[in-house]
């Protein structure tokens, strides 16, 4: 009897354990650790509204369900939910919003926190948080661009147009057709110019008389008739000299 419940008792606790042991909560570092969190881009036009991509990697080979990115940029006290991502095992997902860059050129940080769980896991995991740097660039003219690279900086113009590619903004421009038109100018009168010859040409050709053709060049050596010498009158013999009559 004794031997029988003993057995009884271990199988009872074998049974137990097969639905006890698998539901045992897996901690989030085994995809936490080898996670990788990116921003882009890192540097904008203070004040701009500027698309953030935040790009999430996968690292380990199990799929991950990521539920929630939050986000906090360092000028905001609020966080932000930046969406949801399926990644395949070492994939990567990305995920675009745009945000209001701080208002004020300077260094910032953003803090970003990552929510979700691998297959095979019962429960989910938080991870982070992930810290990014970020640099405002001052905008005088608030047109999107910083100074630095701005062809235009104290006029807004949001397109960067520059007809005449000499650096200067065709919003700053005096001349904004500049070496560019002028060249068209040039490239117009030498088109003309060259027509005109073409046509000049084509008129003289119309009237110029036609000659017949030559017949063509004899080869070898040219016939030479055989030396005559030049006809010499016979001499007569010299006469006496006539006497005068008396």
């Amino acid at each position: 009897m004794g031997r029988g419940r003993t057995v009884c008792l271990l199988g009872v606790l074998v049974i137990v354990s097969a639905f006890v042991l698998p539901v045992t909560r897996v901690s989030a570092s085994h995809w936490c650790s080898p996670l990788r969190v990116a921003i882009s881009p890192t540097t904008g036009a203070a004040g701009a509204v500027t698309p953030f991509a935040i790009t999430v990697t996968n690292g380990i080979g199990d799929s991950l369900d990521i539920s929630e990115i939050s986000v906090r940029f360092s000028w905001e006290t609020n966080s932000w939910s930046w969406g949801t991502m399926t990644i395949a095992g070492y994939g990567s997902d990305t995920n675009t919003f745009s945000k209001t860059f701080a208002s004020a050129p300077g260094d910032y940080y953003v803090e970003i926190t990552v929510t979700g769980q691998a297959v095979g896991d019962y429960f989910s995991g938080t991870c982070g948080p992930f810290n990014g740097s970020l640099r405002a660039l001052a905008d005088s003219d608030g047109d999107g661009v910083p100074n630095a690279t701005d062809n235009c900086p104290s006029v807004s113009n949001p397109s960067q147009a520059d007809t005449d590619h000499n650096g200067v903004g065709d919003a700053c421009d005096s001349s904004p057709v500049g070496t560019a038109g002028g060249g068209i100018v040039l490239l117009l009168a030498i088109v003309g110019i060259v027509v005109m010859i073409v046509v000049a040409v084509v008129v003289v050709a119309r009237r110029k008389p036609s000659v017949p053709p030559t017949s063509p060049p004899m080869y070898g050596t040219p016939y030479q008739p055989p030396y005559q010498a030049p006809y010499q009158p016979p001499q007569q013999p010299p006469q006496p000299p006539q006497q005068p009559l008396p």
